[in-house]
């Protein structure tokens, strides 16, 4: 090397910032001298289960460091180890170059040795796709497919290139309408992942059989021999190719629109999860009443199917779905050989531009896109955007005036919830008469007695946390002279089973060790912000999904006791936007604390009386907008204690 300080501490750091493993000598086994070096003996040696050849200066011959200097000044050099590839030897050579102004530096050599590295690799990973998807063999046309034969045509030395599908739209293949009580029953989706283009010249064992046919059989022999052998090679070469994976609906007419939405979501859901997009929702969910087949097999649940699309992504479990170029094996030979070939084969071969393995001709091709948005997009594909959007996974905080969402996630949901529309309408006018109701409607909390939960006796609330709670012990006993007037959007319900509701591991981890402070007063404090910032006190199971628009008056003549009003209308009342307007304009003369002229939706915008017909209409055509209107069926988290 050119330089001569003391590099050990700067070695270690590039080893570990270039990734290159350094050998432990402790850990080497079956050490056994196999040759002979300029200055060391060669070792093979076992390290973590892998072979190497080792030759270290640490094994000299005997030489002491002046007597090593003097024979490196004079010319000795170790000696290369056999099959030691090229390009590694030409490296080492540099290093012990005659003239010491042409030796590399440490950095020099690091760099280098990770450029190899990742060479080595990648060649590695392309023998490993050549092989697993036969690109170096030849492939007969057989039933509308390519059927792969075992001897090699092609190297493995050849330029593959892998291309990322970026987009990866799944393919449908739909059966006919007239084949719908045929054989031909089976939808096939196909998920693209990777392009594969790949090119090598023919071995020339194949270029020799078929010479030696040409030039050493009877004429008379030729033609049979010929075919015998393309028919043993192949008849055709593919040069590219789309990997991915197959999966198969059997008796598709036999599946409900119910099923079939399921099914869409399900595969949507799984892409996006392989994709990074979003993360795995009810993994325990039985899916194997959708007739879903991946390698023959029925998937049982929602988790199977997530992982294997993510294997796919993953580079696992990838197959050949379609064949886009190919050309005939006889293109191969040399020219000389191809003009004496015809001279007695006549070739036919397949005119397809692409050829889609084990699809056939009985078959409708639809993009995924299409497919899962027709006849339209499954409102069960939203429901994973409702429980991120509005914060399910995370419990509930009854923070002063308005209830919030905990800092950090405390469950997951096992399986899909039970939905039920609902798309009706509510107007109502109503002045609460403590402020503990007065709280409770205006954050849609709906509190049953087989709850059983009493507000004021919620535990771990006393400390001051973050943002103050509730306090419900006076709110009860206080009057309200607030009025609400509220028009309820109620478009569909979302039930979550409370068996299919299920702690994250966080979640107990964190109660399991705040329970271990043996002292009594720092173990409160630490669990009244375990549940009242960071996991919540509550959590609902069932939720009521649309939109509110919400006035609140401060009645100057307390207490004023309006009656409550209400009306109930179908949101398919070709008349309701104007019956709202109507009670609207009533209640406003009527009431002379309440002004009905405008309101303010969830995001607080103000949306005026003449313009709710058009909110409605808004609302129930973007079902992703949805957000909580109310919440019941409450689970207390802090129960959680008294289970372990």
């Amino acid at each position: 090397m050119t330089d001569n300080k003391d590099y050990s501490q700067e070695v270690e750091k590039l080893l570990k910032k270039f990734n290159i493993e350094e050998f432990n000598y402790s850990q080497c086994e079956n050490r056994q001298p196999i040759a002979r070096g300029g200055f060391s003996l060669i070792y093979s040696i076992v390290y973590h289960g892998k072979s190497y050849a080792l030759k270290c200066l640490n094994n000299n011959l005997g030489y002491d460091d002046k007597s090593f200097k003097l024979l490196e000044r004079e010319g000795l050099r170790e000696k290369t180890v056999a099959n030691i590839p090229s390009n590694y030897v030409n490296l080492y050579k540099k290093c012990w170059s005659f003239e010491p102004s042409q030796r590399p530096t440490i950095d020099f050599v690091l760099n280098e040795l990770e450029k190899l590295q990742t060479e080595d690799v990648t060649y590695i990973e392309h023998e490993l796709f050549i092989d697993q998807f036969s690109l170096n063999k030849g492939r007969n046309f057989d039933n509308k497919d390519f059927v792969p034969k075992i001897a090699a045509i092609i190297g493995n030395n050849g330029y593959l290139e892998k291309e990322k599908i970026n987009l990866s739209v799944p393919i449908i293949f739909l059966p006919k309408e007239s084949g719908i009580e045929t054989q031909c029953n089976d939808v096939k989706i196909l998920i693209p992942i990777l392009s594969l283009h790949y090119q090598c010249d023919a071995i020339e064992e194949f270029v020799q059989d078929i010479r030696d046919v040409l030039e050493h059989l009877d004429s008379t022999e030729r033609s049979r021999m010929l075919k015998e052998k393309f028919d043993h090679y192949g008849n055709y070469i593919v040069t590219s190719a789309t990997v991915g994976g197959v999966i198969t609906i059997k008796d598709w007419s036999k599946i409900d629109d119910v099923s079939r939405s399921r099914l869409k979501t399900y595969l949507q859901w799984s892409i996006e999860y392989a994709k990074g997009i979003r993360l795995k929702n009810f993994e325990d969910a039985e899916i194997d009443d959708l007739n879903l087949h991946i390698d023959s097999k029925n998937v049982q649940n929602a988790g199977n199917l997530y992982k294997w699309i993510k294997d796919l992504y993953n580079y696992k479990c990838l197959e050949i779905i379609s064949y886009e170029k190919f050309k005939p094996t006889y293109q191969l030979l040399p020219e000389d050989l191809i003009q004496k070939t015809f001279e007695f084969c006549n070739f036919e071969h397949t005119d397809d531009s692409e050829i889609i393995s084990r699809i056939h001709s009985q078959y409708d091709k639809k993009s995924g896109l299409e497919w899962v948005t027709s006849p339209q997009l499954p409102l069960m594909l939203y429901i994973c955007d409702w429980i991120q959007d509005n914060s399910l996974q995370y419990g509930v905080i009854l923070r002063r005036s308005k209830f919030g969402r905990a800092k950090k996630a405390a469950f997951k949901f096992l399986k899909e919830p039970k939905i039920t529309r609902i798309n009706k309408i509510t107007v109502i006018l109503t002045q609460p008469k403590t402020r503990q109701e007065a709280y409770l409607l205006e954050n849609g909390i709906i509190l049953k007695e087989e709850d059983g939960i009493e507000l004021e006796k919620i535990p771990f609330t006393e400390h001051i946390l973050d943002v103050p709670l509730e306090d419900f012990k006076n709110s009860k006993k206080q009057f309200s002279n607030a009025i609400y007037c509220q028009i309820i959007f109620h478009t569909i319900k979302i039930s979550f089973d409370i068996s299919d509701i299920e702690y994250l591991q966080e979640f107990s981890n964190a109660v399991d060790l705040t329970r271990q402070d043996q002292n009594q007063l720092s173990q409160n404090k630490n669990l009244c912000k375990l549940f009242g910032d960071d996991y919540g006190h509550l959590l609902p199971r069932t939720l009521t999904l649309g939109g509110v628009l919400s006035k609140k008056y401060i009645s100057n003549n307390h207490p004023t006791d309006i009656p409550t009003q209400r009306l109930d209308l179908k949101d398919n009342d070709p008349g309701a936007h104007h019956k709202i307007e109507q009670v609207l304009e009533t209640w406003n003369k009527e009431f002379k604390d309440v002004n009905t002229f405008y309101f303010l939706n969830n995001d607080g915008d103000v949306i005026y009386r003449n313009n709710i017909g058009d909110w409605m209409k808004t609302l129930a055509a973007e079902p992703k907008s949805w957000s909580i209107v109310s919440s019941e069926d409450w689970m207390q988290i802090y129960k959680v204690l008294k289970k372990k």
